[in-house]
């Protein structure tokens, strides 16, 4: 079928290189992993990740690493391969813990948290820092447990779903924490509901007792930008009130709401990658330190192994090797996925923003000055839907020579090349620029579209 291009839908935009609006750091995007099984990332994944250059990546230290299997005793096996594979991503790693060994929880109950015995559990918890925070200053960042306020259904194996109970927790794990490693970092709750009363109490208290929280987290699936953006600006302001303004702010994990089809057509869909983009640019225009898109690979249950600390295995099982969820930048063979190319796209983005205005409709658009030229980034897609569009670009500020205009796009025909994890540009073209630029960009449905003019040597 013909395309009348011609007709198609216009959106003027203007950019002015010469007006930087501040830095545009990238590195605020980041990835987690995990939480299902103890098999180390693949080489395929490990590579993409140190590709896009993330700072840190979060991880879950669950009981499946079996580090305390008798009392006594500590087995680092199974974890030192999980940390082998993660240092070759050149990332920190942010690790969540939720351990539950049966030495010091004989009982499985999510609603016990306590261990048999505090000294005991907080030894377990220094062996754990010395290995991975010193001897080889890979986890820089602790995170005392993952959904705490919704216990087994969130994945991991405590309840603490009032402040008393999360603030014991939290004080016994994070003295062993420093004690072991005075210049680690802690934080939590790692609520699945930024509206539960652990946030604001977990502030509180660390305010009241002048305890640390050097990073304050929380979750959220969602298609909805604003929702992901407010709940930052609330976050922000929530601990300047308290006085607590050098805590960090991070979302620990965060992605587009789950698809309600678990088939893999679905997950290579592009409006994935669309509606992670817009979630990750509302972030950075908000004063969030971090986020977390959940997550680099897809894994599956191991039912002998999760069986032994957790309850509900058969309601993981529905959720990971039944009708799994797809939300990996890697299916579980390896394959990549388009979100991966979204997050290669706006790796190249860093730099400073410059201003942009213009008739972009429901489009996001951003533009920044790189250390190659000037970049423009465009997202065309909404959960209602969008439309095709024609972005009719004028830049001005340029420094006049000759340039190389490059666009690449995330969109369902899938441009890109497997065995080396790089899109294949629609066009490269050598150009003579004037100080005032005038370029079209298609700009389809469903699409993330990055034009980028770059000095040629």
């Amino acid at each position: 079928m013909r395309i009348d291009y011609d007709h198609m839908l216009r959106r003027q935009i203007h950019i002015d290189c010469g007006q930087q609006l501040g830095p545009f750091d990238t590195g605020r995007l980041c990835i987690g992993q995990g939480g299902i099984n103890h098999l180390p990332l693949p080489p395929v994944v490990c590579t993409g990740l140190k590709a896009l250059d993330k700072p840190l990546i979060r991880i879950f230290l669950q009981e499946f690493f079996f580090i305390n299997p008798k009392e006594g005793v500590m087995d680092f096996t199974r974890l030192d391969a999980y940390m082998d594979a993660l240092e070759k991503t050149g990332a920190h790693v942010v690790a969540s813990i939720n351990l539950k060994p049966h030495t010091l929880y004989p009982q499985l109950d999510e609603r016990i948290w306590q261990p048999t015995d505090w000294a005991a559990w907080q030894q377990l918890i220094m062996a754990l820092v010395r290995r991975y925070g010193v001897e080889r200053h890979l986890v820089t960042h602790w995170e005392i447990a993952n959904e705490p306020d919704i216990g087994e259904t969130g994945g991991c194996p405590y309840l603490m779903d009032n402040i008393e109970d999360y603030y014991t927790y939290y004080r016994y794990t994070a003295d062993a924490v420093l004690a072991a490693c005075p210049q680690a970092r802690v934080g939590g709750p790692a609520v699945a509901d930024f509206n539960s009363p652990l946030i604001e109490g977990l502030i509180a208290r660390c305010a009241q007792d002048g305890y640390p929280l050097h990073f304050l987290t929380w979750h959220l699936y969602s298609d909805d930008t604003a929702r992901h953006a407010d709940y930052a600006h609330r976050a922000r302001r929530m601990l300047d009130a308290y006085g607590l303004r050098g805590t960090q702010t991070m979302v620990t994990e965060c992605a587009k709401a789950f698809n309600q089809t678990s088939i893999e057509e679905q997950a290579l869909q592009s409006w994935c990658a669309v509606s992670n983009t817009r979630m990750a640019l509302a972030y950075m225009d908000s004063p969030l330190d971090y986020c977390f898109y959940y997550h680099a690979w897809d894994p599956y249950i191991i039912h002998q192994d999760f069986h032994r600390f957790f309850v509900r295995t058969a309601y993981m099982a529905e959720y990971w090797n039944e009708t799994p969820l797809r939300c990996g930048l890697f299916s579980i063979e390896g394959r990549v996925r388009p979100s991966f190319f979204a997050y290669q796209l706006m790796g190249r983005m860093a730099g400073k923003r410059l201003a942009l205005s213009g008739d972009t409709g429901d489009m996001v658009c951003v533009a920044t000055r790189t250390a190659q030229g000037v970049a423009v980034l465009m997202v065309n897609g909404t959960p209602e839907g969008s439309r095709d569009v024609i972005a009719d670009l004028r830049l001005e500020g340029l420094t006049p020579g000759h340039k190389r205009v490059t666009t690449w796009r995330v969109d369902d025909k899938h441009l890109w090349q497997e065995d080396n994890l790089t899109l294949i540009p629609v066009e490269d073209r050598p150009v003579d620029a004037f100080s005032t630029f005038h370029a079209l960009a298609l700009c389809p449905e469903d699409s993330i579209t990055l034009l980028m003019i770059r000095d040629m040597a």
